[in-house]
């Protein structure tokens, strides 16, 4: 394609509009977005692919020098920095040009391969150059390190931003946010997009001035030449973070404190066996684990957590927590009073899963304590409008957190319901949880948590299910049990599923066979889910 092509194709996106956006997004391209836009999708510190991949920056240099080779140079520049020039301006110019939460660069993913022609030439460039070779080198490295640590770290979680300013990376690196304070961030100042173009702009001085000084370096030794362009990348590196809030006048991103944090090591890794003391430094002393993770709060205040989430939350405050008994506790504004009712939401789809009448006196606090069985990726409170208009604090703490070792593993926490006594965790996004039972989705499986409650007469748990309009056979299994039955038409069949004496909780896969569309069998005409059973819990 030509590069008038390339300009007809940009001009003609230009007017499109572009798919409906969450979160109140603009529609439309605007020049306004394209300000943030185009510069975040390059060197944002949760969603640039360069500052994710610091090396693929070199094709910057690699594009120069090719321009300046020579004329077949020049169209190779054309037809490489042109394509990803036109991609990122049609992106950067939404007004959700970073993609919602995503994985860092995902926007540019298309024609990122475009810029390793200009590296390539970059390398064979250098070929008389060890230092600047190293260079290359080393920020080869530290990309692969980056992409190792958000695959690796947290399950994968680190890869997914999100869209609050602070990359998932630096929060897990550096929790209190001093790092990120000094990282460009396109997403949380993109109404006054030349603070982060001045923190980016000192970061590209010192990156210049660490290549220009490269040339001059004369080591003969490979060995000696790499150490010393480490040492002088992490001198540039503090340099620039030194320099930067001095000339930018204030902190690209507000130092936020610790108890602001999503989750903590020291509750996802907390194992009294394996760990049998704690340190705790200040004030200095060795303790236990249980009373070390005491100490441990979640706090969250108006404004203060930023970060918009799949299920509205009171104050943002969307926490990761493993098993274990915690405390809510909220206080109210001087002068309000705490009263309607609130929710506790496990899991980022379906309802929640705990409801709680809130009752106070003037200008006191209210408090209640929970369980999770298993680990949960997304624990919030719900509430209305009008109760969040009156909280100035909501704090969680633990009481008492399940050792790494002696905790079920499953899969993500999707949703979670509690029926009478009885909660039950989704994995999956196959089932279709109400207030008294759940819906699981024909010929497909799904995977359940549930948990069980101590009986005199039987070890598991009691279902009640049936085929709605037309009857399936559904197959039910755990580790160690597995049974098929047949649902008919009209007729609801309890079913006991068996556990271990003393089991708490129960892994439990469902599968209909078959299902039927509620709008083909008298049901709403706009309800097309395929659906196979339903299930409940008997109480009795």
């Amino acid at each position: 394609m030509s590069c008038l092509g390339w300009l007809a194709w940009f001009w003609w996106l230009w007017g499109t509009p572009s798919p409906t956006a969450p979160y109140g997004a603009s529609h439309q391209m605007s020049f306004e977005s394209l300000k943030a836009g185009f510069p975040g999708l390059f060197a944002d510190q949760e969603y640039g692919a360069f500052a994710t991949a610091p090396a693929l920056a070199l094709s910057i240099i690699g594009w120069w020098r090719l321009w300046r080779r020579d004329g077949d140079g020049r169209w190779l520049v054309a037809f490489t920095a042109l394509p990803l020039t036109v991609l990122a301006g049609v992106t950067g110019a939404f007004a959700l040009w970073w993609g919602g939460s995503a994985p860092p660069g995902r926007e540019l993913v298309a024609a990122l391969p475009l810029v390793g022609a200009p590296i390539a030439w970059l390398w064979k460039d250098t070929a008389a150059r060890a230092a600047q070779r190293a260079i290359i080198e080393t920020l080869t490295i530290v990309g692969i390190v980056i992409t190792a640590t958000l695959v690796l770290a947290r399950n994968g979680l680190l890869i997914a931003n999100g869209r609050d300013g602070t990359a998932q990376l630096i929060d897990y690196l550096e929790p209190r946010g001093e790092l990120a304070s000094v990282v460009p961030s396109f997403i949380a100042y993109r109404a006054n997009v030349w603070l982060p173009l001045g923190v980016t702009a000192i970061w590209i001085a010192a990156a210049a001035l660490l290549w220009w000084l490269s040339r001059r370096v004369t080591i003969k030794s490979a060995g000696a030449t790499r150490w010393l362009v480490a040492g002088a990348g992490l001198a540039a590196a503090a340099l620039a973070t030194v320099i930067a809030p001095a000339l930018v006048g204030r902190r690209s991103l507000p130092t936020l404190p610790v108890e602001a944090r999503v989750e903590t090591p020291s509750l996802s890794s907390y194992d009294a066996v394996s760990r049998p003391l704690a340190l705790e430094f200040t004030p200095w002393r060795v303790t236990t684990p249980a009373d070390a993770i005491r100490a441990v709060r979640f706090d969250a205040t108006p404004g203060l957590r930023r970060a918009a989430q799949p299920v509205r939350v009171l104050l943002n405050a969307r926490l990761a927590l493993p098993a274990g008994t915690y405390r809510l506790e909220i206080d109210p504004l001087p002068g309000q009073t705490l009263s309607g009712e609130i929710a506790l939401q496990i899991g980022r789809t379906g309802p929640p899963s705990r409801v709680w009448p809130v009752t106070a006196a003037p200008g006191a606090s209210w408090g209640e304590i929970f369980l999770l069985d298993v680990d949960a990726n997304f624990v919030g409170v719900r509430a209305s409008d009008d109760f969040e208009r009156r909280v100035a604090r909501l704090e969680i703490t633990p009481l008492a957190v399940v050792g790494k070792g002696e905790r079920l593993r499953r899969p993500t926490v999707l949703a979670a319901a509690r029926y009478g006594e009885t909660p039950v965790y989704f994995h999956d996004d196959r089932t279709y949880p109400e207030a008294d039972g759940f819906w699981v989705r024909g010929a497909m499986t799904t995977d359940l948590t549930v948990g069980l409650q101590p009986s005199a007469h039987a070890n598991g748990v009691r279902l009640r299910m049936h085929g709605g309009a037309t009857g399936t056979a559904v197959r039910l299994s755990t580790p160690a049990w597995s049974t098929r039955v047949v649902l008919f038409q009209g007729t609801s069949q309890d079913v006991f599923v068996p556990a271990r004496e003393g089991q708490g909780l129960l892994a439990l896969s469902i599968t209909p066979e078959t299902g039927f569309v509620p709008a083909e069998h008298g049901g709403s005409s706009n309800d097309r889910r395929l659906l196979g059973c339903w299930v409940s819990v008997a109480t009795h």
